[in-house]
């Protein structure tokens, strides 16, 4: 997937669609593009994100002044990039989008050319659970130094300007649920008639799922859980941009050993959930299963793990007479 600007192309390798991991690789991309601009609008820069979805991974980056080559066990990686004189090609392999990072050193390659000069660039070899890859770059000690005594006030500047995803945000009706990025933040707000209602702020995110008009669950990047947020009305209001939204504590889970793919939530009656995920075995290459969880919002409770007999267990919580057959025609 990749998103473009005038002198940004930003590219991002992921297993799956969901991930907000996406979605802040664009907002990345408007951030460099902002950041070039100001500084030498004649540049163009490649960015290429490799997304480690499956649990975590410390950030490695690469820069290369020269070309952008990666491979990996099947030969050159192909992405579509613009011929310009000038230009910064930059790789990120890890499981959360380094995004101050990535900003520090496009601002060091901007305003500080000499020190990327030596020792001459050459490919790194890298290894992460799902492939393994070489890559064109500057030597990761000489980046690893720039980002440690850099902390230009540039970089600063563009991370407070808040950015929104997506980026039709004014698309939003009453009611409905959007975020933004601001200070390395991501801010979940409520769309109103004439402004927008922020619910809260946080740096570890990993999902949101919006499921009906009234109801919202926030997976965590990091550890065991989820938010669970519901609107609350009162009885006098009939407007839904008069809501408030009542943020239920975080509810605790095993995943199992790394989650595989992003999760899915499904509405089942007004107050409880299924919650859908896959799992690993011992061996990332084993078969996975799938898992899942029947959540009461009224109780905040987990009323179910498990991982067969689903329509049996799910029906025996939700309907005592159990499923509804259907209408004979």
């Amino acid at each position: 997937m990749t998103f473009e600007r005038s002198r940004v192309a930003a590219h991002i390798t992921t297993g799956f669609l969901e991930y907000l991991e996406i979605d802040k690789t664009e907002v990345l991309a408007d951030m460099v593009d902002d950041l070039v601009r100001a500084i030498n609008p004649r540049t163009h820069v490649d960015l290429v994100f490799l997304h480690h979805y499956i649990g975590p991974a410390e950030p490695v980056l690469f820069l290369s002044t020269e070309k952008l080559l990666i491979e990996d066990e099947h030969g050159p990686m192909n992405y579509p990039t613009k011929s310009h004189p000038s230009a910064l090609h930059l790789t990120i392999s890890a499981a959360q989008l380094p995004v101050r990072e990535v900003l520090t050193l496009v601002h060091a390659a901007l305003t500080q050319p000499d020190r990327f000069g030596e020792p001459p660039e050459k490919s790194w070899h890298i290894e992460v659970e799902y492939g393994r890859y070489d890559v064109h770059s500057i030597a990761p000690e000489t980046l690893n130094q720039i980002l440690e005594t850099e902390d230009p006030g540039a970089v600063s500047a563009v991370l407070a300007d808040r950015v929104y995803v997506p980026t039709d945000y004014q698309k939003l009706k009453p009611g409905e649920v959007g975020f933004c990025y601001q200070n390395l933040k991501c801010q979940v707000f409520e769309q109103q008639k004439r402004t927008r209602r922020m619910l809260f702020s946080t740096d570890s995110l990993y999902q949101i799922l919006p499921v009906d008009s009234e109801s919202v669950f926030i997976f965590p990047a990091r550890g065991s859980g989820f938010w669970f947020e519901k609107q609350i009305a009162e009885p006098w209001l009939e407007e839904s941009w008069d809501k408030d939204w009542q943020r239920h504590p975080l509810i605790r889970f095993p995943y199992g050993k790394e989650h595989y793919r992003s999760f899915r939530v499904q509405s089942l009656t007004r107050d409880r959930f299924l919650i859908t995920y896959r799992v690993f075995g011992n061996d990332i290459h084993d078969y996975m299963t799938g898992a899942q969880l029947l959540y009461d919002g009224r109780s905040e409770r987990v009323l179910s793990n498990f991982d067969d007999g689903l329509e049996k267990t799910l029906w025996r919580n939700l309907l005592p007479d159990g499923p509804r057959k259907p209408r004979e025609n």
